[in-house]
């Protein structure tokens, strides 16, 4: 099956020279849930309203659902932008009925009652978007996107600021769309959120792609193990050089290359530092893209 999304070295320049995206090559498997990590400013935005056809590339290309003219996709695209903008002397309910019928959608108001349970919207509908809080509000932009069932969701920012309980729903939204069979792209800068949410992620910094991969894969860090001794890795343990065999102190623990591992206990045990435990290492998200953004 083709991918959702396929970027292949593309580029995005403003009118005012600035390099908004610059080379990127990339592939949103059908299905999956993938983050656009980076800082303000890295072309998360960017390529996220190139895919919508809202800008046009400079170069390189791209291709949504199939079709190269991505404006042919967008019916089948759900967008919630990071600063959503309903018109708040409306009801929930208006509101969305108004949406349903710019889209043209055959039996809107049936379309505005399934978003709007989806959301945990239904008791407050009725009530005017002025009355809604931050959290009501982004719902409604979420059951905005959600109306036309669409094949892929694009979703800037969409649990920033909000409640414990508008987060909860979204990600029940997220999962419940991933098990119908949707895509979705999420950007954000709430690293946990990513990790409860996506299974995939692509990190852009000042406009270019440092790395795309399974979540799983980045936080693995490759082959490395983690080592834990006897009253944590402190000033003693430090003093006996264990950086050039590759070894750092994480958490009080010493993480380092597998293949340096049997150097490394035979410097502890001769030192008689007791081992604790040995295991896999894993690296936070943070940390992956620390050192991505680090190195590049």
């Amino acid at each position: 099956m083709a991918a959702a999304i396929v970027c292949a070295a593309l580029s995005k320049r403003y009118a005012n020279g600035v390099l908004g995206l610059d080379g990127v090559t990339l592939e949103v498997p059908r299905g999956a849930a993938m983050a656009l990590l980076g800082q303000n400013g890295a072309g998360k935005s960017t390529l996220m309203k190139l895919v919508l056809g809202f800008l046009r590339p400079s170069g390189g290309r791209l291709e949504v659902l199939g079709e190269e003219r991505v404006e042919r996709a967008h019916g089948r695209i759900g967008y919630v932008p990071e600063s959503p903008l309903p018109e708040p002397g409306l009801s929930g309910r208006a509101w969305l009925r108004h949406m349903a019928r710019v889209a043209g959608l055959r039996d809107g108001a049936a379309a505005v009652e399934r978003a709007l349970d989806e959301v945990d919207l239904v008791a407050a509908a009725g009530r005017r978007m002025s009355g809604y809080s931050r959290g009501m509000m982004q719902r409604v932009a979420l059951a905005q996107a959600l109306l036309g069932e669409p094949e892929l969701l694009l979703l800037d920012e969409p649990a920033s600021g909000l409640d414990p309980e508008s987060r909860w729903r979204i990600r029940e939204v997220i999962r419940a769309r991933r098990l119908a069979g949707a895509t979705v792209v999420m950007s954000s800068h709430d690293l946990a959120e990513v990790e409860t949410v996506c299974d995939a992620v692509a990190m852009i910094h000042q406009g270019r792609l440092l790395a795309s991969a399974p979540l799983a894969e980045l936080r693995s860090g490759g082959p490395r193990v983690e080592i834990e001794v006897g009253g944590g890795a402190g000033p003693g343990v430090a003093a006996l050089g264990l950086e050039r065999l590759g070894a750092e102190v994480r958490d009080g623990r010493l993480v380092l290359p597998e293949e340096a591992a049997a150097d490394v206990l035979r410097v502890l045990l001769e030192a008689g530092v007791p081992i604790v435990s040995l295991n896999p290492a894993r690296r936070s998200l943070e940390q992956a893209y620390l050192e991505a953004t680090r190195a590049s």
